[in-house]
């Protein structure tokens, strides 16, 4: 088989755009992770009540089932910034905003 044309493993693909931070597979690895992790990072609380949905120019977008969440969630908003960013080892989201549902 040609060289443009080698087959790579889906695991090694995403090992190797985690290591090219500048790249946006990266972000899309660390979304993926994001995810998988949510309760665990931001606690059980509000991980079971919200959910990440999208993630544009370092701000995430969590959905979550009403105004008042939105609310209640919002004067915790630096800490998750924290906590996502401490899980993802980096300056990974700068702004959160909700979306009710």
């Amino acid at each position: 088989m040609p060289a443009k044309y080698r087959l790579s493993a889906v695991s090694d693909i995403l090992k190797n755009s985690e290591k090219k931070s500048d790249q946006p597979s990266s972000s899309l690895f660390k979304c993926i992770q994001l995810n998988q992790n949510w309760k665990r990072i931001i606690g059980t609380k509000w991980g079971g009540v919200s959910k990440p949905v999208g993630y544009t120019h370092r701000c995430l977008t969590i959905r979550v089932p009403s105004a008042c969440h939105v609310q209640e969630m919002s004067f915790d908003k630096e800490i998750f910034i924290e906590k996502i960013n401490k899980f993802s080892g980096s300056d990974f989201v700068r702004d959160i905003r909700w979306i009710s549902s």
